[in-house]
């Protein structure tokens, strides 16, 4: 099965924009969830309220509480901004 697009929680960006979250300097980490899981950008997950719910298990490779991004770069395309890691 094809992976969805990243979803970012609009907390998330709201926290980029007041500088809340550094992306040159924080660790950033991605986590892997089923498609049973439906996010709600507009609510202000964290992980921590999440964790469990339908994220993937622990196999091939991966592991349960995601991984670090090793450096992010932020690109502009189309007039789409996403967070590459």
């Amino acid at each position: 099965m094809a992976a969805d697009a990243w979803v970012y929680y609009d907390s998330f960006k709201e926290e980029l924009l007041d500088k809340t979250h550094d992306l040159t300097t924080d660790v950033i980490k991605i986590a892997l969830f089923l498609s049973t899981y439906t996010p709600s950008v507009s609510s202000d997950a964290t992980y921590a309220g999440i964790a469990g719910v339908n994220e993937h298990a622990n196999a091939n490779g991966y592991t349960t509480a995601g991984a670090t991004v090793a450096s992010t770069t932020n690109v502009v395309a189309s007039g789409v901004d996403s967070i590459r890691g």
